[in-house]
């Protein structure tokens, strides 16, 4: 008989964790689905980024291949300073380089697209201790021992 007691109180918790895992399984789904549309607005928005950075470097080459090579380089300038984008600097960098000869300023434009470089796109992750400045992309870094500890 005292079996017959406890299980009506067992049954009452049982269905008590089984509504409180239902709306737990709601939850997780709802929120499943709100991460879901939250990736993929980001990535979306990234695509659209990049394809502005893209559309940006087209219209400065061809300025720089129409003779242009100072809109060329204030165009990718201008947008590497709004958007702080590696690339569109690097870019401005490399065109100022190769038409040092043609721009009146180069030696400034080069200044604001270097310090806009050391400003923002400087890495800043480590590795085992080892800051990743000063090595080549894909480049291997090896540690030799000297011939005294050998």
């Amino acid at each position: 008989m005292d079996g017959i007691l406890v299980r009506p109180y067992t049954a009452g918790l049982l269905a008590d964790r089984l509504r409180e895992a239902r709306q737990l399984e709601r939850a997780v789904s709802v929120l499943g689905a709100l991460l879901g549309n939250a990736l993929q607005s980001a990535l979306a928005e990234l695509r659209e980024l990049s394809n502005q950075v893209t559309a940006t470097a087209e219209q400065a080459m061809e300025l720089s291949l129409r003779g242009k090579s100072a809109a060329a380089v204030q165009l990718l300038l201008q947008a590497g300073e709004q958007s702080l984008n590696g690339k569109l600097l690097e870019m401005t960098g490399a065109l100022v380089r190769r038409h040092a000869a043609a721009l009146v300023d180069g030696a400034e434009l080069s200044a604001r697209a270097a310090e806009l470089m050391n400003r923002c796109c400087l890495p800043v992750s480590h590795i085992a201790g080892i800051q990743r400045t000063g090595r080549s992309p894909g480049g291997l870094q090896l540690r030799l021992r000297s011939a005294a500890t050998s």
